[in-house]
């Protein structure tokens, strides 16, 4: 068993094409630096934006845009919404109903916890 396996290691080798060193590369992995004429060239600070000044009344706005939080309601009995307005006519809708409420009162507490998310 030995033999059998030190004999395919040797014609594994023997096999395979060894790689040269001669061969040229296909790409070149050393970056070429630019040269002088090809630096981009700095922007006079007279093209610059000025920051604008602090303005206490933006600020105050733009913070009750933020604040403005309403409790999601779009999680509560979603399946039972879902099919009232999915277009289905009343006669197939009353006995779907068995179906889609006791599956919305299951998942009632999380998406009461989900409606904490906002809208």
């Amino acid at each position: 068993m030995q033999v059998t396996a030190a004999f395919v290691l040797v014609l594994a080798l023997a096999v395979t094409p060894a790689a040269q060193a001669d061969e040229p590369m296909a790409e070149d992995p050393t970056p070429v630096p630019m040269s002088v004429t090809e630096r981009p060239t700095p922007v006079p600070m007279s093209v610059l934006e000025a920051p604008e000044p602090f303005d206490d009344n933006t600020a105050i706005a733009d913070w009750n845009a933020q604040r403005t939080w309403s409790y999601g309601t779009d999680q509560l009995m979603p399946l039972t919404r879902g099919m009232a307005e999915a277009g289905i006519p009343p006669a197939a809708r009353w006995p779907l109903y068995l179906f889609t409420v006791p599956f919305d009162l299951v998942q009632l507490p999380i998406a009461a916890i989900a409606g904490l998310y906002g809208s």
